[in-house]
């Protein structure tokens, strides 16, 4: 998309290497943005002394009063060695105007770059309470995403589910397990797993899930069977649809808490794990 401001640059660098072209001094041109006091862009001349054998500041004047007015400047002065432009800014103005009413929300995307930009956010740990962190993750990296699109890149939005592998599997475990049940339900001196209820996070079922991890995960460490056992069960989510699959296989719905189906719905929903990747491409 050609935007006014882009139209204006290139106009004035156009003009810059005809101006070069006839004085003989043949360099790159690369504009600067100097202070707004001292114009839009600015050209400084430094570069050119060893081919013209003057001084930038000499320089500078020369190239000022060789250029040809264009609709886009509105006026040229010079500041040491420095030639500056000023834009023509009610030109600019309805310019802009004038795109921003065709092009409409589509109005501030930059040109396609034939680049591809792969962001992953989210991928929360999935054995750890919910909170604003996680909360913050997904804007931060949604925001990334939308900005590099309008910047011209093509970016695709992935999103690790970590619904398989050896952490999850011990939540699973832990959460399966009658003699963990007891232990959590002691710990938080509550009778029902769902709902709970303390002084402090025992009735929130995240908070409830890091102590069965933290229980299975210590029990691994102390007993030969229990790693065994949880050694299987990785075993079996790496043949199977991430340890969802590991749930459908060896957990009962009888046992099962439908609080946690209904909670984690939405999540299964959004977010479909493969059997290939375990990402989701978000859009």
């Amino acid at each position: 998309m050609n935007y006014p401001l882009y139209e204006a640059k290139k106009q004035i660098t156009s003009i810059l290497k005809d101006t070069l072209s006839k004085l003989k001094y043949t360099h790159e041109i690369k504009l600067e943005i100097p202070p707004e006091e001292m114009g839009d862009f600015a050209f400084p001349c430094f570069q050119l002394a060893p081919i013209a054998k003057k001084s930038p500041n000499d320089i500078a004047k020369e190239i000022s009063q060789k250029i040809k007015k264009d609709k886009w400047i509105e006026k040229i002065e010079v500041k040491g060695s420095y030639v500056n432009f000023f834009i023509n800014k009610k030109i600019l103005q309805t310019e802009t105007i004038k795109l921003i009413l065709e092009k409409k929300d589509k109005y501030g995307f930059l040109n396609k770059k034939n680049k591809k930009v792969i962001v992953e956010h989210t991928s929360a740990n999935p054995n750890g309470p919910l909170h604003v962190g996680r909360a913050r993750n997904p804007i931060i990296g949604d925001t990334i995403v939308r900005i590099l699109r309008m910047a011209g890149y093509n970016v695709e939005s992935q999103f690790y589910l970590d619904d398989m592998g050896k952490q999850a599997t011990i939540l699973a475990w832990g959460y399966n397990n009658k003699e963990v049940t007891k232990e959590i339900n002691e710990l938080y001196n509550i009778n029902k797993f769902y709902p709970g209820g303390s002084k402090n996070f025992a009735h929130k079922s995240d908070h409830q899930r890091v102590g069965f991890y933290q229980i299975a995960s210590n029990r691994m460490k102390e007993d030969e069977k229990t790693l065994s056992e949880i050694n299987e069960l990785i075993k079996s989510s790496e043949n199977s649809f991430g340890v969802r699959g590991v749930i459908g296989a060896n957990w009962s719905l009888e046992n099962a808490p439908i609080e946690l189906f209904i909670e984690m719905a939405p999540v299964f929903r959004l977010f479909p794990s493969t059997s290939t990747s375990h990402r989701s491409v978000l859009p």
